[in-house]
């Protein structure tokens, strides 16, 4: 159960025995900037909301994202719209993000993951976030449907007016296991 490092990039790939599917991922090891699109960091995985990605190491300088946006702070991978959700595979390898600020009262579908469908994502924890929404806002997920999420554990204080969990804020039709939280909702 300890946590799996691996350097950033394309050089994580998973396969079920002998004869499965290979399944390769990017390796994410930092938080990146305010607006990234790059694809290789946290912030930056909106460009590409379907691939698979991997945290190679823990984030513990994810507070500050409070001074970002004028103050809305990190923007939620994945938004909700038509073609807007996080679908890929999100595997966290047993690390964590710490401090992470979202604060967008006006906003809906807030969390790491603003809105995921037809998602995975497993093995993170999510410690000391500080989210603030309208409706459907999570610490680890503001709305999901048709996904998994095994082993996320989330703290922290988490606001909205409607749909408000501390790991998820509205839940269709997903399975979650193993998973936890201690938000302050």
């Amino acid at each position: 159960k300890a946590p799996v490092s691996l350097m950033e990039g394309n050089n994580f790939t998973t396969q079920l025995g002998n004869a499965g599917a290979v399944k390769n991922f990017y390796v994410i090891t930092r938080l990146g900037l305010a607006g990234s699109n790059t694809g290789k960091d946290l912030q930056g995985m909106n460009v590409n909301l379907s691939a698979n990605y991997a945290l190679g190491a823990d984030i513990v300088d994810a507070s500050q994202t409070a001074g970002w946006n004028s103050g809305l702070g990190f923007k939620p991978i994945g938004n909700g719209g038509a073609s807007s959700n996080f679908s890929g595979t999100f595997d966290g390898l047993g690390h964590s993000i710490t401090g992470l600020t979202i604060n967008r009262p006006t906003a809906d579908n807030i969390g790491l993951f603003g809105s995921a469908r037809n998602a995975t994502i497993k093995n993170i924890t999510v410690a000391n976030v500080s989210m603030n929404g309208k409706y459907n806002v999570g610490g680890l997920v503001g709305t999901t449907s048709y996904s998994t999420i095994d082993n996320a554990h989330t703290s922290g204080r988490v606001f909205g007016v409607t749909n408000v969990g501390g790991l998820i804020g509205f839940s269709l039709d997903t399975t979650v296991t193993n998973s936890d939280s201690t938000v302050d909702v």
